[in-house]
């Protein structure tokens, strides 16, 4: 009797434990951060690029701030512009900054900051996001920070065209691997016409 009374309580306690588990994980699992996001993605100085923040508090303004929390301010976005009825109290913010015109090719970092409202919170403040300057040309996938792509040839390349000496090789090449796989096969062949011949000419036993 004991036993199966110990046995529930136990039951029970570690049915609590995870139901507290379950919630939490799910609370937190429905938690969203802020972060940024640009179009484009790779502009030059002086050009002009969106910026989305997303998850933002409805009630503040958001600031963007350039390479750093305390870097020039490039825009500010009103909780007026924020669009609307995304998880209660957060909004996405939509602006534009115009990229400073002395920014060396390279990544750099927008800060987007937003003042806390007591009551309520703002994961992930204050976002920041890569944003990547180009120079004379985008930027190339492997390469160092502000390369430029070399230009492809319009033209066809003459001097890479393959010659009739090179053709002759290749067919002087086929016709010896043609006539070594017909030489071989031929070996097999006769070695083994020579077999049945010699077991053909084997007497048989006495009687």
């Amino acid at each position: 009797m004991l036993r199966g009374s110990i046995r529930r309580w136990t039951l029970a306690v570690g049915g609590a434990a995870l139901a507290s588990l379950a919630a939490a994980a799910s609370a937190w699992g429905c938690a969203s951060v802020a972060s940024l996001d640009f179009n484009p993605g790779v502009a030059p100085p002086g050009s002009q690029v969106e910026v989305l923040v997303t998850f933002t508090n409805k009630d503040k303004p958001v600031e963007l701030r350039w390479d750093s929390v305390n870097g020039p301010l490039l825009a500010t976005i009103e909780p007026a512009t924020f669009s609307e009825g995304l998880h209660g109290n957060w909004r996405f913010a939509k602006g534009t900054i115009t990229v400073p015109d002395n920014a060396p090719s390279g990544p750099h970092i927008v800060v987007a900051s937003q003042e806390a409202v007591a009551g309520t919170a703002t994961w992930g403040m204050p976002a920041r996001g890569l944003l990547q300057v180009s120079g004379a040309g985008s930027p190339v996938v492997g390469q160092p920070t502000g390369s430029t792509a070399t230009g492809r040839p319009m033209e066809l390349v003459s001097e890479d065209s393959v010659g009739a000496g090179e053709l002759a090789l290749v067919g002087l090449g086929a016709a010896g691997i043609t006539l070594f796989v017909g030489g071989v096969g031929l070996v097999v062949v006769t070695a083994r016409r020579d077999r049945k011949a010699a077991a053909a000419t084997v007497p048989g036993p006495s009687a």
